[in-house]
């Protein structure tokens, strides 16, 4: 007869199945980190991967930096960003970021850390941030996440993996609408 101790773990693995849904901060002294070897160990899993959507309204040059330690590393991989990438309020440094986005992204497809990067400013609102992973067009995979790239999971940010079918066709809807809505982020 097992003991009571080894029935209540038998129970729990029963009743509670691991996925790649957790707050970085509560498991890890490191969040980043920790988000990083999630990511990218979700990644080499599924090894058809082509492309990878980040929908967040706030990106600043510097996320790009950290969406390369989370996605980067691989040619075949190509990196689309929807955001509002004029977010900020005077002229002069919509201006800047603009250029400043610009160069990094270069830099990172020069150096074959990305296949491509597409930058997608849109008119459609946003808020919710997802992470998106594509194979032949079709979605694959589904992350929401609960706070900007450019808090680094530092904040008790949550990574959920979306698995409900429902949910993924309201996320298909919303992608189509943001790139339906696209205008060129330069001209913004």
């Amino acid at each position: 007869m097992s003991s009571l101790r080894e029935r209540v773990a038998d129970r729990r693995n029963l009743l509670v199945s691991r996925s790649n849904s957790c707050i970085p901060k509560t498991l890890s002294e490191a969040p980043f980190e920790y988000a990083v070897s999630l990511f990218k160990n979700s990644i080499n899993n599924l090894p058809e991967v082509e492309k990878i959507s980040i929908i967040d309204p706030y990106v600043k040059p510097i996320d790009l930096d950290n969406l390369t330690s989370l996605f980067g590393g691989s040619r075949k991989i190509n990196l689309e960003i929807l955001s509002k990438f004029n977010s900020v309020s005077g002229e002069e440094e919509k201006v800047d970021r603009k250029i400043k986005i610009n160069d990094r992204k270069e830099y990172l497809i020069k150096n074959g850390l990305f296949g491509s990067i597409e930058l997608i400013h849109s008119k459609e609102s946003m808020h919710d941030r997802y992470y998106i992973y594509w194979s032949k067009g079709a979605m694959i995979r589904v992350f929401f996440i609960g706070g900007s790239i450019g808090q680094r999971f530092d904040d008790y940010i949550g990574i959920i993996e979306i698995s409900d079918k429902f949910m993924l066709n309201n996320i298909s809807t919303y992608y189509d609408k943001l790139v339906f809505n696209k205008i060129d982020y330069l001209k913004v």
